[in-house]
This record gives C-alpha cells, structure tokens and sequence, in this order.
C-alpha cells in the first residue's frame, strides 16, 4: 500500500517520492511510468499521437473526386475539341474539295471541267463523279423485299446511286478482297463497308441492279472504305465503266477553292452554267469551327469551377488537419528532422493527392473523348503530351493550395506544444 500524504517519509528532506503512488496516494498501474501504455504515460500519448497520424494519412476521398471531376470535364472536352479541330484542318487541305457542284448534266460535263481549270482561284485538279440511278432486286436470288436488312429502311433498295471508276478512287481504302484492273468489262461491284453490313452482302455475293430497262448482275469483289472527305465517298456503289456505259447519268464535282474567292466562281459557273448549283462548304467549316470553339470556351470556363471547388474543399480540408499536422512537426522537430525535410513530406504528401484525382480524371476524359469520337466516326488519338502536362499541372495546384493552407506550421515551436500535451 502507498503511504497517505503528510507522513514523515513523504516529506522528510532528501527523500525521493515513490514513485509508484500519485499525489492522492493511490496506486498507479502497473508500467504508467515505463513507456508502457497505461492512463497518462508517454507510451500512451505515443499510442494517441500515431492513431492521429494513422487516420490523418487516409486520402480524402472527398478531394479526389473534385479536382478529378474537375480535370475529366476539362481534359474531356479539350480532347474532343482538338479531334474535331484536327479533322477540320484536314478537311480543308488544298488537294481536298470545299465546294461541290451539282447536278451537271452529260453535256455540260466537258465545258465545266474546262472552266474550273482556267480559273485561278480554284486549287489542283477538280473531282468529277458520274452518278447512275438505280434500284436493287434481289442479293443472292433474295428479292428485295424479303431482304434482312440491318438499321436500313426498305425505301432506301429503291434509290440507290451507281458510280464507275477503272482505278481505285482517291480517298478510298480495300477493306476486303481486291479491286478490278482498268478496262474491265466484267459485271462486279465494290460496296462500302458500312452499306454492305446494312444489306448483309460479302464478297461474292450476287447483287441485281436494275438501272432504267437494263438489269446488272454484278458479283461483290471488293468491300471498301472512304475517308469521306471526297466525292467518291457520296457514293456506296463503284462498278467499271463499261458495265454502266450508254446508261442515263448526271455528274457530280468538287474543287477547292480560296474561301474569299467562292462567290467570283458561283457567279462564273451561273453565267455560263446556271443550272448548275453551288455549294459552299468552306463557309460552312468555318462556322462550325466558330461555334465548337466557343462552346468549348463555355464548358471548359464552366468545367474551371470544378477545379477550383475541389482546391477549395482541399484547403478546407488541410486546415481541419492544422492541430494533426502541428503535432507532426513537433514530432519531427523533436526528432531532430529540418525544416526543409518537412515540407518535403508535406509536399510529397500533397502531390500524391494531385496525381491521384490527375490519374483519376484523365482516366474518365480520355474514356469520355473515345466514346464521343466514336460516335462521330472520329478517329481517337491519345495524347500523351498534353496529359502529361494536365497531370504535372494538377499536381503543382495541389501543392501550392495545400502549403498556402499550411505554411504556418512550420514555424510553431515544439516546446509550446509538449506543453499544451
């Protein structure tokens, strides 16, 4: 039993107290004052002190998915924008058409060709598509009618365009099996990819045309596919010449043309041709390019108040962690470590929380751009540079919301906070 205040041996001068009794004289538990976790040791305030650390070192999944929502509308749209500005700038090369002109008929055919190579303003050689009207009969002794056709309406067998062409047409790619040689009299087809799904049709098949009195069984020798960026592209079925020769047929073309200069020609063609019409695409580029930028402009100003939520819920964050991370700093100090090895910690520690919700978001964006692009038949390219710099950004965002939130601390004295413990 400890002994009661006021006994002599308590008090008596040069004796040293027990060390095992409190001031009330009770009896503490056994190892309070080894280290040993017990009810006001320094083990238990060790033990108190790392169950902090330990809950403070989660990732606040609360950030993440801001500044990563934030970084996926961002990057998502910033992607999509850049395939549908890359494929403009593609659409209006010099060698590729911005004007098209339409229905030239048989006799015209000569005299237009003629002008657009005398005029100036027209760049290269203009593309000149014959178009023959016809209908389908049957695929593989299936009439038409009876056909399964796949997200095709029926009506579409009964105003189907025929082109001829000796050579394999710009713009256009074999897909499956293998184009015919120039001069080639026999009756065979090459089809589009895309409409020969439609029509369940493959190489070999047996397609009956029927083109004013004249019937064409012609056999499938070539699945196809065009860039859509030329004339032959209007059109789904190419046969030889001669198969589709002496048969009605109205021209199409496409020139490229200096988009300041496309009304001189409009009024060049209409003198000499008015029958002729005139479309002009490069006018129609130009205000599509105008309305996706802008539109970009407003989802990304609209997409930047996710980013700066998310810095903001992280210096809120950071701040209610202020008393957690001044006990750190004691800890570190005390332990002998400098103050420029605890802001590198800190900043590790920030960074990783920026890398996450970057991997995060950029993860989302580029899975959102693939599926948008898809949608559009544009081609998705991933971008390593521009993530990576999105990545490196986001990550020194982080860091300096964090330490601005943060950079007290550093100044606080490990003797001040011993005390308060």
């Amino acid at each position: 039993m400890c002994a009661k205040s006021g006994g002599s041996w308590a008090h008596r001068p040069g004796a040293r107290q027990n060390e095992d009794c409190d001031r009330g004289g009770h009896q503490r538990e056994a190892g309070a004052g080894r280290g040993e976790p017990g009810r006001g040791g320094p083990g238990d305030r060790r033990e108190r002190l790392g169950k902090r650390g330990d809950a403070g070192r989660r990732l606040p999944a609360a950030e993440v998915a801001a500044l990563g929502l934030g970084v996926m509308q961002i990057m998502a749209v910033f992607l999509v924008q850049q395939s549908f500005v890359r494929e403009l700038k593609v659409a209006t090369r010099p060698n590729l058409p911005n004007v098209l002109l339409i229905d030239i008929a048989a006799s015209e055919i000569d005299g237009v060709r003629s002008l657009l190579q005398q005029q100036s303003m027209v760049q290269g050689s203009p593309e000149l598509l014959p178009i023959v009207s016809s209908r389908i009969l049957a695929i593989d002794g299936v009439p038409a009618a009876q056909l399964k056709l796949q997200h095709l309406p029926r009506r579409m067998l009964q105003s189907t365009l025929l082109t001829w062409s000796d050579g394999l047409p710009p713009g256009t790619t074999v897909i499956n099996g293998s184009f015919w040689k120039a001069g080639s009299t026999v009756p065979q087809v090459a089809i589009d990819k895309d409409r020969a799904e439609r029509i369940g049709a493959h190489i070999g098949s047996h397609i009956v045309f029927a083109a004013q009195d004249a019937q064409i069984d012609a056999t499938v020798t070539a699945i196809v596919q065009s860039d859509g960026r030329r004339v032959y592209g209007r059109v789904d079925f190419i046969l030889p010449p001669a198969v589709l020769k002496g048969l009605p047929v109205v021209w199409y073309g496409g020139a490229h043309v200096d988009p300041a200069q496309v009304g001189d020609l409009q009024r060049v063609l209409y003198a000499r041709y008015p029958t002729v019409t005139v479309i002009n695409l490069a006018q129609g580029m130009e205000t599509l390019r105008n309305v996706l930028l802008q539109v970009s402009l407003v989802v990304q100003f609209l997409a930047g108040f996710s980013i700066f939520a998310g810095l903001v819920i992280l210096a809120s964050a950071i701040a209610g962690t202020r008393y957690r991370r001044i006990r750190e700093v004691v800890v570190l100090k005390t332990l002998g470590a400098t103050r420029a090895r605890i802001a590198t910690v800190f900043s590790i520690e920030f960074a990783t929380l920026g890398v996450v919700s970057g991997v995060v978001g950029l993860g989302f964006a580029n899975l959102v751009a693939r599926v948008l692009l898809t949608r559009f038949t544009l081609a998705y390219h991933f971008e390593w540079l521009e993530n990576v710099l999105a990545l490196v950004l986001i990550a020194l965002l982080t860091v300096v919301t964090g330490w601005m939130a943060s950079h007290r601390i550093l100044g606080q004295k490990p003797l001040e906070v011993l005390r308060e413990e």
